[in-house]
């Protein structure tokens, strides 16, 4: 074989060898972009269940406690205000008629600017009163039946007005839940909606139908999933 014979077959080669790997290089990309796309697309769609679940354990726990038309009221199409449960308290003594010392058991101290108090007094009546102020008090231990090991602590709170009789204190936080701009949000007091999960879903409302309230909010196209149901007691 001559020379030019031997040069045109490496080139033929050559060429075969570069066009081989230009197309395992573009299925190798296109590969690629398809497992980035499902990736992507599955990242997306656990995003959406997660604010789903969101939505139903938040309202679930929130109003798990509550009584229909006194610590939660829905507002259509995609609100609803509670009065959620956020601790107790036991008195060890009353210093004068708007204060009293208390022991208490609760995930987070107490917030004048959003929070109220039930009270209950010795004859079982319960009455709400504003909380207007909190400061610390080491004075309350052994008089109240929390331990100081599970989280309790003393502190002396100032009420609105007070049963004269005060026996056990409940702590509320009145704030309301709101389905909308693809999220679920929380407004506290009389501060903004803050969004509780990621704006990934597609619509929502909450309903208050026959001492039932259900949450129901569209996971993307199709139709819409119930994910929350509390029976008024």
């Amino acid at each position: 074989m001559t020379g030019e014979r031997r040069a045109g077959f490496a080139f033929a080669e050559l060429v075969v060898a570069l066009v081989a790997l230009g197309l395992l290089g573009s299925l190798s990309i296109r590969a690629y972009a398809h497992t980035a796309t499902a990736t992507r697309r599955l990242a997306e769609r656990s995003s959406v269940i997660g604010a789903a679940r969101a939505v139903r354990e938040v309202l679930r726990v929130e109003m798990a406690r509550g009584a229909r038309g006194a610590d939660w009221v829905v507002f259509p199409p995609d609100s609803v205000r509670v009065r959620a449960f956020r601790g107790v308290a036991t008195v060890c003594s009353r210093p004068s008629d708007s204060t009293v010392v208390v022991r208490r058991v609760s995930g987070r101290s107490p917030d004048p600017s959003k929070d109220s108090v039930l009270v209950l007094d010795a004859e079982g009546r319960w009455r709400a009163v504003d909380l207007v102020s909190v400061a610390a008090e080491p004075s309350c231990t052994g008089d109240a039946p929390f331990d100081a090991s599970v989280g309790s602590v003393g502190e002396r709170w100032r009420l609105g007005a007070a049963p004269a009789d005060p026996v056990l204190l409940r702590l509320f936080e009145t704030g309301s839940y709101q389905l909308s701009r693809g999220a679920l949000r929380y407004r506290r007091g009389s501060g903004g909606r803050q969004p509780l999960t990621a704006a990934v879903l597609e619509g929502g409302r909450i309903v208050d139908t026959l001492g039932a309230v259900r949450a129901y909010v569209t996971l993307g196209p199709g139709p819409s999933r119930t994910l929350f149901l509390a029976r008024a007691p």
